[in-house]
């Protein structure tokens, strides 16, 4: 809810403000059993709750109900945060290490890019385009199953032109995706997975699950593959930006990492 209504009206509702604040509620409550207090606690909001007009009565609301403080993070902590997840995936491989790793994680509102070698973050960048914007975008697009997804592959194109203005060509390079759907893609291809490693799939298996995702509806998803509504929303948007990236680096395989923002949140806690 607070990607759809701050991505299409720039505010979050009333009772939005009032779910999250008792969620949260309940979250500090079940914390304060395992003796977690404060300082030990970090809330943070990223996309959804930036891009709120009234993002302020959203912090200050929940502060009044719960007494934890939201930080808003912006961009640049985003990256910042998902490099120190993603750098002990790499730490353990040396063939990583020398490789350009461009990691990707497309989020509801934003896609995510970083660029590490040798473990150190070279490049970074976030676009304004996720799967809930081409959701969003599709919800007026009442036309055939082909056009929804030319509609789509022509946004995710103006990524691949900024990430072309970025990125030469160059042979020794991986994608690392992260993210919700591209980790159930490695589970669907792979059958097994042991998370505490890099899942690899080939690029031609992820567009053959993908041209399935896309060819279902929302309830077909569900059936098909035991996932939420709100899963099945997403998840055909998401594994096509994946795809399309993958494509346009020329890529055979991506890598998956289990790693998302709240490792990286932790690992940053834990340096101090």
């Amino acid at each position: 809810d607070l990607g759809r209504e701050a991505f299409t009206n720039r505010r979050i509702s009333r009772a939005t403000i009032e779910r999250s604040a008792s969620i949260l509620r309940r979250y500090k409550r079940v914390l304060r059993e395992y003796g977690i207090v404060a300082p030990n606690i970090r809330v943070v909001a990223t996309s959804a709750v930036r891009e709120a007009v009234n993002r302020l009565a959203f912090i200050d609301r929940v502060f009044i109900a719960t007494d934890l403080v939201v930080e808003v993070i912006d961009e640049a902590e985003v990256n910042r945060i998902t490099y120190m997840g993603i750098n002990p995936n790499l730490e353990q491989d040396p063939e990583l290490q020398q490789a350009r790793c461009v990691v990707v994680e497309v989020g509801g509102g934003s896609t995510e890019l970083l660029v590490m070698r040798d473990g150190n973050m070279i490049l970074s960048d976030t676009f304004r385009l996720g799967s809930l914007r081409l959701v969003e975008m599709l919800q007026s697009a009442t036309s055939t199953t082909s056009r929804r997804r030319s509609l789509m592959e022509h946004q995710i194109g103006r990524i691949l032109d900024r990430v072309s203005e970025s990125l030469m060509h160059e042979a020794n390079t991986r994608m690392i995706a992260i993210g919700g759907d591209i980790r159930f893609a490695a589970r669907q291809i792979l059958g097994h997975w042991d998370t505490e490693t890099l899942a690899e799939i080939p690029t031609a298996k992820l567009s053959e699950l993908t041209n399935d995702v896309l060819r279902l509806d929302e309830d077909a998803i569900v059936r098909k593959y035991a996932t939420s509504y709100i899963e099945a929303e997403t998840l055909g948007p998401a594994l096509l930006t994946y795809q399309r990236l993958a494509q346009h680096l020329q890529l055979e395989t991506i890598l998956v990492s289990n790693t998302n923002l709240r490792d990286g949140l932790l690992h940053d806690m834990a340096l101090g």
